[in-house]
């Protein structure tokens, strides 16, 4: 005679793309928002953030800053983020042109990073 014990299926459920759901809603919602403080910032004379590829160097960064007309003001929370006031309005368009990532409006910078998201550089 066989005996067989009754035993519970122990596969779990796994949920799948359900539990995908929360972090790709996080994910489209902040690439919505960086979309929206790239393209519609405040005034073009403001201080922006301007943001380029980590593996630049800091002496490249501030001669594409010069070139694009723009002056440094200070530092972002790191060595590629750079606290820009414009010179002349066209300035966004062209610093992207030159290979920065991305400008947000320092108002939007702070938010983002806390109020002591930069230094300013006659600190240093």
């Amino acid at each position: 005679m066989s005996h067989s014990t009754d035993m519970k299926d122990c596969r779990t459920d796994s949920g799948g793309a359900r539990d995908l759901l929360p972090a790709a809603g996080i994910g489209i919602l902040t690439l919505c928002a960086v979309f929206y403080l790239t393209f519609f910032r405040g005034a073009p004379e403001s201080l922006q953030a301007v943001f380029f590829p980590p593996s630049m160097a800091a002496q490249e960064i501030f001669s594409r800053i010069v070139a694009a007309n723009g002056l440094p003001v200070g530092d972002g929370l790191g060595a590629s983020i750079v606290i820009v006031k414009p010179q002349r309005q066209d300035f966004a368009h062209k610093i992207r042109d030159s290979g920065a990532l991305f400008t947000l409006s320092i108002a939007d910078f702070r938010t983002c990073a806390g109020p002591q998201g930069y230094t300013n550089i006659s600190r240093k």
